[in-house]
């Protein structure tokens, strides 16, 4: 009777921790952390990533490279000792308009009669640089642009002046030395930068 009982007992009890061992696990979230699958652990492939080769590009023309390193590209239209603009100093135009180059020649042809035919200048994508020296006493004088280049403040014209030595033979009469090229546009106002040498012709 007492064994009966006592096996009863046990067997009851048995039964409680197995269904309180359930009640748990049924109420528990899974925790463990699940084990990445190769493909995630993978880098991405660049296609994926949107890479592209690059694009090729023409190689820069001579104007181009100049323009690069701030040089600008000029040929001589005319240049000479004789000019109608008359300056107290070295002055220099710079000009982008057909007018403007009517204006401007008119002054400088006005000392030749009958006056001279405007010459035709291309300006589309062109300036036309034009540097007036002061009136000299005699010939043996002159102005030549030496380069054209973008500055941070403006277009620098460099120009070279040159004066007769005391031994060279030259005309007794007024000269007005002038330099006119045509050189690839630029946006900016014109600045001197003079450099004077002696001849010795």
């Amino acid at each position: 009777m007492i064994m009966t009982k006592l096996l009863t007992t046990i067997t009851a009890g048995a039964l409680l921790l197995a269904v309180a061992a359930g009640a748990c696990s049924d109420g528990e979230e899974d925790v463990s952390t699940p084990t990445p699958s190769p493909a995630e652990n993978a880098p991405p492939s660049p296609a994926v990533t949107g890479a592209t080769a690059p694009a090729e590009t023409a190689a820069p023309s001579p104007a181009q490279t100049a323009a690069a390193h701030g040089q600008i590209n000029f040929d001589t239209l005319f240049a000479g000792q004789n000019s109608g603009v008359m300056t107290e100093e070295t002055v220099a135009f710079k000009i982008g308009a057909q007018d403007a180059w009517a204006d401007l020649w008119t002054r400088h042809a006005s000392l030749v009669v009958p006056a001279p035919t405007l010459p035709p200048v291309a300006l589309e994508g062109k300036m036309i640089v034009a540097v007036f020296d002061r009136e000299r006493s005699s010939g043996g004088f002159a102005v030549e642009v030496q380069s054209i280049v973008v500055g941070e403040s403006g277009i620098v014209v460099e120009v070279l002046r040159t004066a007769p030595g005391a031994n060279c033979v030259v005309t007794q009469a007024f000269t007005q030395p002038f330099h006119i090229v045509l050189a690839d546009a630029a946006v900016g106002d014109v600045q001197l930068v003079l450099t004077d040498r002696i001849s010795d012709c």
